[in-house]
């Protein structure tokens, strides 16, 4: 399943052992503080464990989202950037 993660994490090291973490996990990195993913419900179990986990000893806010496949398919991205307009040049 598609699954989205937004953070605003406080303190440098919880953040960046999310960024890690999401990295190790497959994570496409989207924006600064959002990455994309594509998991089965267990990873999807860890990953919330985990989060709260990194969560325990910081100051912060993770939202984790997951539209359904019609929803995600309704997703628009707009983007002046190159590395996101070379997606769309093929």
């Amino acid at each position: 399943m598609k699954v989205i993660v937004v953070y605003d994490i406080t303190e440098d090291d919880a953040r960046t052992r999310l960024r890690e973490y999401l990295k190790d996990l497959g994570g496409r990195w989207l924006q600064y503080s959002v990455f994309e993913l594509d998991l089965n419900p267990q990873q999807l179990e860890r990953l919330e464990r985990e989060v709260r986990r990194i969560l325990r000893r910081a100051t912060g806010d993770v939202r984790i989202l997951k539209p359904c496949s019609q929803c995600y398919q309704k997703i628009r991205h707009i983007s002046t950037r190159k590395r996101d307009l070379s997606r769309w040049e093929a």
